[in-house]
């Protein structure tokens, strides 16, 4: 504006801006439209000059609002005019607030007097429902007196919505209804997802659809994840201790559903998640017990196939095998976080390497489907290939590295070189 003031004065007109902090006006700082006042002075007088007219169609192109300056002696009794009038639109503007208020709370009641004003409920579900229709009204189109619009029902949910118009239209005088026609088959538009969900499912639907929403008649990720997402939880968490608290706090949530489903309780979001930290609880309390770490102790139930000589493990019996989990002495062990370290993350690596398969298995799956043979051909093949080839040879080394027998463990071959000479030297250990 600045510019374009200067260009079409030819200099004869200076303009002067200012920033809204500036200005000492307590109405104007309270705005939440960020504004600036600027001043232009310019040569000539009388209300209809060329340049005059030329600077208001600017202020016009930049949306600014005009303001005739008094003349001196009049500045003072316009301010106080002003100020009058600012504190009394001020004072009719909060009388208004209260008198709405004071209806609102007489007819329905506060948020925290629902027991007083039961209508409350009823009344902010109603203004829900009359937003949530004016909303897919919006998406319609007006044809004359009809409105037209393309909607997607589920083949079982059909005749549910067709009872449901025919009850609407017996109670309306006029009996006006809805009219379904079929897409034509020609039709190309994608059909949107549809999955149907229970109290059981719907928390494990949500995560997969955090990351993204199944394609219309692909495979749904969700029921795997209702078994892999608390397993490899309780692989990470795995503690008899906290997995037993977290199990039996599902368990509560079990218990006191009743009072739980009530809004205003505090745990009432945690509630519809109810099933998945039962299950999430009952893994990590399990894995807890393959790790035998009780809040990061270890349980001396069934004995120990190791005994203390000269501050080291040794084996008693060579055919000794610890009946379930890890034998405790391991806790006590100069080994003991190389030993367990390596254990964990070998374990984290076959089930890792394991559920990248399946998902690889499941996008070829998809491309089958769809006919995406493109897609088969050169992402499904070469990723499934690469895996297998790669990591699912590293998953059979671990595997055959645990159940040899090594007299020397020093004989032992390290995983992660082996992996690294696939590259460096095809395999091959010989320099």
């Amino acid at each position: 504006m600045n510019r374009m003031v200067f260009r079409v004065s030819r200099g004869r007109a200076i303009p002067s801006f200012y920033n809204i902090e500036k200005v000492n006006l307590k109405l104007i700082k309270e705005s939440k439209v960020p504004k600036k006042v600027f001043t232009v002075i310019y040569q000539g007088s009388g209300e209809t000059g060329y340049l005059r007219t030329k600077i208001i169609k600017i202020c016009e192109l930049f949306n600014a609002s005009q303001f005739k300056i008094p003349p001196r002696q009049e500045i003072k009794q316009h301010i106080m005019d002003l100020n009058a009038e600012i504190e009394e639109k001020s004072k009719a503007l909060k009388e208004t607030q209260n008198t709405i208020l004071d209806i609102i709370s007489t007819k329905i009641g506060e948020d925290d007097d629902q027991l007083k004003h039961p209508n409350y409920t009823l009344y902010k579900l109603f203004f829900k429902k009359e937003k949530l229709i004016y909303a897919n009204l919006n998406k319609c189109k007006v044809r004359d007196n009809v409105i037209d619009g393309d909607v997607w029902i589920p083949a079982d949910k059909y005749q549910e919505v067709i009872d449901k118009l025919t009850e609407l239209a017996n109670r309306n005088e006029s009996h006006n209804t809805a009219q379904f026609i079929d897409i034509p088959g020609e039709d190309k538009s994608v059909p949107p997802t549809f999955i149907e969900t229970n109290e059981f499912t719907s928390s494990f639907q949500e995560i997969v659809n955090t990351y993204g929403v199944p394609r219309y008649r692909e495979v749904n990720p969700a029921i795997f994840n209702i078994v892999t997402f608390p397993f490899l939880f309780g692989v990470m968490f795995g503690d008899i201790g906290h997995g037993f608290l977290l199990f039996m706090f599902s368990c509560y949530l079990f218990y006191d559903s009743e009072e739980l489903k009530k809004p205003k309780n505090t745990l009432n979001p945690v509630y519809k998640a109810r099933h998945l930290f039962l299950l999430m609880g009952f893994f990590a309390f399990y894995c807890g017990w393959m790790y035998n770490d009780f809040i990061s102790m270890p349980l001396n139930i069934f004995g120990t196939c190791y005994t203390n000589q000269d501050l080291e493990a040794v084996r008693t019996n060579q055919s000794c095998v610890y009946p379930f989990g890890l034998d405790p002495k391991w806790y006590v062990a100069k080994n003991e976080l190389t030993y367990f370290n390596s254990l964990k993350m070998k374990l984290a690596v076959i089930l890792g390497v394991s559920q990248m398969l399946l998902g690889i298995v499941l996008r070829g799956m998809n491309n089958i489907y769809y006919k995406d043979y493109l897609g088969f051909v050169f992402e499904f093949i070469p990723q499934i290939i690469f895996m297998s080839l790669l990591f699912g040879y590293m998953n059979l080394m671990i595997i055959i590295k645990w159940l040899t027998v090594w007299v020397d463990t020093k004989m032992a071959p390290s995983i992660i070189n082996q992996l690294m000479l696939i590259f460096l030297r095809l395999g091959s250990t010989v320099i």
